[in-house]
């Protein structure tokens, strides 16, 4: 009897003994509760000898200069100054480079069931809400709540807005006025044109005093970088000139978006936003010890076959121009090919080059116009085709601002960033351009 207890004693003793060599060794059984068995054959339940998980890897925070920690940013877009209206770099420093947009519009409309719009990013911190004029501002929670990046409008709002009546034309204020066609447009202010039976014409208020401006901050990791050319990427012997500090000759060809429309300067109204290439200007004078002279040759209504006709190419010359800008398509999409429209840009660009070897040119592919009366797919055309006019020259290159156009109108409407309803860019849109030229010629990082 007691042999046998000591047997299964020691037995017991033995089995314990066992089990523990087994835990000190981090063995363990695949019961779904233990770790899995490794490719060398062990596993082990010690944290520190456990295959830690990577941390999810975020943006690389060099390609943001001018980010601010949410807690610390305040609206700072500046104020204008005699000389120099809307000078400040806030107004044409790339939001990209950064975590801050600044006066991004939104047209807020009624549906029947709420009245909203939707902002690029949902905002990480609210800095400010203001009318187009910059001038009133809005209270959150009594005038506006965010969700996501949704802007939505309470009952009792100050905020202004329209309704689905009013965009046909229906319900409008008294002071608005309905005209058989554009040639009967007296007053820019008050007059608008049905161009479809939901989509009117106007320079007015019946737009621009219906949007509201969001300044905010945002995520970066929500931004799309591949959107935006870097610094230097384009145009080296103008950037050499910039940098020699010898100054340099801008000239400017191209439609009513070039002229200025609709910045609201251009109509001599509040908040006088400059048009892009003055903001360019800004931006290189500030950054820049040379004179920077800027000759816009760009002509309302025209297209691609005008700069042939009238020879702008001669003024080209005559001005000396170092970069020449050219942005035409949006009038040429009325009827002309993207074989002529090539054609055409490049008899402009070789009879330049034939008095001023070292002229380099860039040319912008335009901000969308209203999707839902131009033809995207001619645009499309287009774009190829300069793409291949590019590719034959050393000194001509491209700005695209028609790809992040339609990402953003993924997402937006084209009431929330036009001055027209048809196809010219409201003052937010106007320094979009202003960003997106002044990224490529000035290092933010410094």
């Amino acid at each position: 009897m007691r042999s046998s207890i000591l047997r299964k004693t020691a037995a017991l003793l033995l089995a314990l003994a066992t089990a523990l060599t087994l835990v000190l060794a981090g063995c363990a059984t695949r019961n779904g509760n233990g770790p899995e068995a490794t490719g060398n054959g062990s596993a082990t339940s010690d944290p520190a000898e456990q295959p830690t998980q990577e941390p999810e890897e975020g943006p690389d925070m060099s390609k943001f200069p001018l980010y601010v920690d949410p807690d610390q940013a305040v609206y700072a877009f500046g104020e204008k100054t005699k000389t120099k209206p809307w000078s400040n770099k806030e107004v044409y420093q790339p939001y990209w480079k950064g975590n801050i947009i600044y006066q991004e519009t939104v047209m807020c409309i009624d549906d029947g069931t709420e009245i909203s719009g939707m902002l690029q990013y949902a905002p990480v911190k609210i800095l400010s809400v203001r009318d187009y004029l910059f001038k009133t501002e809005y209270v959150e929670g009594t005038d506006y709540v965010i969700q996501g990046n949704k802007v939505v409008l309470p009952a009792g709002t100050s905020c202004p807005y329209l309704t689905l009546e009013n965009l046909e034309g229906k319900n409008l204020p008294s002071k608005y006025r309905a005209v058989a066609s554009l040639s009967n447009v007296a007053n820019i202010e008050t007059d608008y044109f049905m161009w479809t039976k939901n989509i009117f014409f106007t320079e007015g208020s019946l737009i621009y005093g219906h949007q509201i401006c969001v300044s905010y901050v945002y995520d970066v990791k929500d931004v799309d970088l591949s959107q935006f050319p870097e610094f230097g990427s384009v145009a080296p012997k103008f950037l050499a000139k910039l940098r020699s500090g010898e100054g340099a000759v801008i000239s400017v060809t191209g439609d009513s978006v070039t002229e200025g429309c609709s910045a609201s300067s251009k109509f001599n109204r509040e908040p006088m936003m400059p048009q892009f290439i003055t903001q360019l200007g800004y931006a290189l004078k500030d950054a820049y010890d040379g004179k920077i002279s800027l000759k816009n040759y760009a002509v309302g209504g025209t297209t691609s076959n005008e700069a042939v006709s009238t020879n702008v190419a001669a003024k080209l010359v005559k001005a000396k121009s170092d970069l020449v800008l050219i942005h035409f398509g949006i009038n040429d999409s009325g009827g002309l090919s993207a074989s002529t429209l090539k054609s055409n840009v490049k008899k402009v660009v070789d009879a330049t080059l034939e008095s001023l070897p070292d002229c380099e040119f860039l040319y912008i592919k335009c901000f969308s116009a209203n999707p839902d009366l131009y033809p995207q797919d001619k645009f499309e055309k287009y774009w190829k085709a300069i793409d291949e006019l590019a590719a034959e020259y050393d000194c001509f290159y491209t700005l695209d601002l028609y790809t992040p156009s339609l990402k953003m109108l993924e997402t937006k409407k084209y009431l929330d960033v036009t001055g027209n309803g048809i196809n010219h860019p409201n003052d937010y849109i106007v320094r979009f351009y202003a960003m997106s030229l002044a990224n490529l010629f000035v290092d933010f990082s410094k």
